[in-house]
């Protein structure tokens, strides 16, 4: 009976270790717990800088495009003032106050119509050997050096700018009907050499004539944006 009882008693002893090896096994091969990912927070966008605008004199590019109604200085001189340094022009035809504006770098009128008489009002040191020639626009920047005006055409439109009481320069001429309508470019001159540049807009004879200021500020706009494209 007791030898009865020591072989039960082993046996027990033998399952109670199996199962404990069993037990370690399972969980040897049970796969470790996923770490819990903690949620990050988004950096806060970060605005752009913007650029600072940059302030200067306009200098003629035609690479980079060339906006109606700014002036802009042709072979300018390092370190010396610009002989135009601002302008204002008015039409015959068309607006009230937008004809009476004062002289500008980029405030100007440029919208007139062919045969209509355009008047150029400019603020210059200099009050002789200055004068105006009107050209179909050139995008070549070639074309604007000191021999280039000795080749314009007869027909052209050119005038001679006259001092005022004022204490600025002033001359009146128009492009004549038979040219085309479309971009021209308003070059000044100081004794044949080209020295600054307005891009005008010229549409046909009686399109634009007898409108008001706002319906020629809608002109220009559409002009402006116009030219952007080209």
């Amino acid at each position: 009976m007791k030898k009865l009882f020591e072989i039960t008693l082993v046996l027990i002893m033998l399952f109670a270790l199996v199962a404990c090896k069993t037990t370690e096994t399972l969980d040897a091969n049970e796969p470790a717990p996923q770490p819990v990912p903690t949620p990050v927070s988004e950096p806060e966008p970060v605005a752009a800088e913007t650029a600072p605008e940059q302030k200067g004199i306009p200098v003629f590019d035609p690479i980079k495009g060339v906006i109606p109604g700014v002036l802009y200085q042709l072979n300018p001189v390092e370190g010396q003032e610009p002989v135009i340094k601002a302008v204002s022009l008015a039409g015959n035809r068309a607006g009230d106050e937008i004809n009476r504006r004062e002289p500008s770098v980029d405030n100007i009128r440029f919208v007139f119509e062919l045969n209509e008489w355009i008047s150029i009002t400019a603020d210059s040191e200099k009050k002789d050997g200055q004068f105006v020639v009107i050209l179909p626009h050139a995008k070549d920047p070639d074309f604007y050096t000191e021999d280039s005006l000795q080749a314009i055409p007869d027909n052209a439109s050119y005038v001679n700018l006259d001092p005022t009481d004022e204490g600025m320069i002033f001359g009146e001429t128009y492009v004549y009907d038979f040219n085309n309508p479309g971009f021209y470019d308003l070059v000044f001159a100081d004794n044949a050499k080209p020295v600054a540049l307005i891009l005008i807009r010229l549409f046909e004879a009686g399109q634009i004539g007898d409108i008001s200021d706002a319906e020629l500020e809608k002109y220009m706009t559409e002009a402006a944006e116009e030219a952007k494209s080209l």
